[in-house]
């Protein structure tokens, strides 16, 4: 069966609404796959991670700095084959302060660390390395990978060790922060900060965060009052026991009511990121806050020009299941003990049962990350990615090699061209059937320019035009012949490229599409879109 596969040379939502000119009736579109040219890439990458620095994260830290080298793997892998990312690292952490007037270790929000990038470990971090010092000239790490040494602001070398060494010293944030949480908008802040943050954020490149996190988003304009921590004898308040319940309490809704208070419940089903009216408290931000700010153009609020430039990943808690629990808060919360009693007072006190608990490492917990989760969901899978904080299998050691691999991964898909990913069928002269269109979008927000580019084969190269390309005898010339594939190292070939097989007859194919342009760079704001006529197929 024909299938015809959309090729998305840049991930743009405008994809779904391209009316490619064809000059024949074409097979229907039946599945989506994206495709890169080398031309279209950009190898430019900002990278902020926001680093919960509440006082539970200890443990969890420490694994993500011990992994942070994984993490490089891929890029260094892309480096080999000659694809050279240029990377800013950037580190923020959670604690943005909470609420009108503070208290219980937080400052008036915005305070705390405010969105700032951190360079130095902080004085009360775990096992922080020696020496470290901050990257020169700016309070990020700026690493192009090159064919030589790495162009660097690194203090001391410029190899991958001297990598890893400066991110775990600027990853070192402690864990003495407000333990009300504001993970989104410490991020929020860092990316419009362009005073003390200026020249992370770059215009012509791709976003990645990181959120490494074990509690939910608990942002909140500096106006809200139910962070106030003034209590009764009792410790309660007409906003309930100081504790992080209120965050949740105050922020999420489960099927269109309130959270109960004051008595276990749960598992609750249908918990929405829904502040609950019912309570005038100054509540937390509605996440349309942050949703626009990810996934629209810059024309109308967004981090970035082409909302599809940004990759959001969240270590954290999965959002289900989703309950409360009457807690000793005496006891170690990880797992938590339950009350004897089945009423709040000073020494029983509300909480979030936590959604995971490695029962290897009791302190690598977490609770559902439902308004985090949320607004990192509203961006296409192909640009987002949740991953548990509790490790991929809580009855085992955690251990985020894996995780921090597939993060990686998933941010080098959009700078290294790849391939089709089945048999593309061909026209009656023998030509692929594929349409190739630029798409250039305007400043002023108005609808893209579509300008048809041609086929190579059919115009007779003239500049810009279009071509495929059998990488099959390059990939089987280097030993790289299925079934006995080498390994991706020495196969000089795109990462993302592998043979497919052509269920017809069993033959091997592996293939791209390049645009030729006579040397010349695509327009301004254009990327170009392929849609090719294909044959389902699986990889070999």
């Amino acid at each position: 069966m024909a299938k015809h596969i959309l090729a998305a040379l840049a991930l743009v939502p405008l994809v779904a609404c391209l009316s490619p000119p064809v000059a024949s009736p074409r097979t229907t579109v039946t599945q989506e796959t994206n495709v890169r040219t080398q031309q279209d890439i950009k190898n430019k990458v900002d990278i902020l991670f926001m680093v919960d620095n509440s006082s539970s994260m200890d443990p969890m830290q420490l694994e993500l700095r011990a992994r942070f080298g994984d993490f490089l793997e891929p890029f260094s892998d892309l480096a080999a084959k000659g694809i050279y990312a240029d990377l800013h690292i950037g580190v923020v952490t959670s604690d943005y302060g909470a609420g009108d007037a503070g208290g219980g270790g937080c400052d008036p929000s915005p305070g705390g660390q405010r969105g700032l990038l951190q360079t130095l470990p902080s004085p009360n971090a775990t096992n922080p390395p020696a020496g470290c010092m901050a990257p020169v000239g700016k309070p990020y790490i700026a690493y192009a990978f090159g064919p030589g040494a790495a162009t660097t602001n690194l203090p001391n070398g410029s190899d991958a060790t001297a990598l890893v060494n400066e991110f775990t010293c600027m990853a070192s944030v402690g864990a003495k922060g407000c333990g009300f949480e504001h993970q989104l908008e410490s991020v929020y802040a860092a990316l419009r900060n362009h005073d003390e943050n200026a020249d992370f954020l770059r215009s012509d490149a791709l976003l990645a965060v990181v959120f490494v996190t074990n509690e939910d988003d608990g942002s909140a304009a500096p106006t809200a009052k139910f962070y106030e921590s003034a209590v009764d004898p009792m410790g309660t308040s007409m906003y309930g026991q100081y504790s992080t319940y209120r965050q949740t309490r105050f922020a999420v809704d489960c099927g269109g009511m309130p959270i109960p208070y004051g008595m276990p419940v749960g598992p609750l089903a249908g918990c929405e990121a829904t502040p609950n009216p019912m309570m005038d408290v100054g509540h937390a931000y509605d996440l349309s806050r942050y949703i626009r700010f990810f996934t629209l153009p810059s024309t109308q609020g967004g981090v970035k020009d082409d909302p599809s430039d940004v990759i959001l990943v969240g270590l954290d808690g999965p959002e289900t299941p989703f309950a409360t629990i009457l807690e000793d808060p005496s006891q170690t919360n990880a797992p938590y003990h339950a009350c004897p009693s089945p009423m709040l007072s000073s020494s029983c006190t509300e909480a979030l049962q936590h959604s995971c608990e490695n029962t290897v490492q009791l302190g690598f917990f977490a609770d559902p990350a439902v308004r985090l989760n949320t607004v990192i969901r509203s961006l296409p899978s192909s640009n987002s990615q949740v991953s548990s904080i509790c490790g991929d299998d809580p009855t085992k050691t955690p251990d985020y090699t894996q995780t921090m691999q597939a993060v990686a991964e998933l941010i080098s898909t959009f700078i290294k061209p790849s391939c089709l990913n089945a048999p593309v069928v061909t026209k009656l002269d023998g030509t692929p059937d594929c349409v190739v269109v630029d798409v250039t979008k305007h400043p002023d927000g108005s609808a893209p320019t579509q300008v048809s580019v041609a086929s190579c084969a059919e115009n007779g190269n003239v500049p810009p035009c279009w071509q495929y390309n059998d990488l099959l005898p390059q990939y089987q010339m280097q030993g790289c012949t299925p079934p006995n594939v080498a390994p991706p190292a020495s196969c000089m070939l795109p990462a993302s490229c592998q043979p497919v097989i052509d269920p017809r007859d069993g033959t091997s194919h592996l293939a791209s599409i390049s645009i030729n342009r006579g040397g010349m760079p695509a327009p301004d704001n254009t990327s170009a879109h392929v849609s090719c006529a294909t044959i389902a197929s699986s990889s070999q």
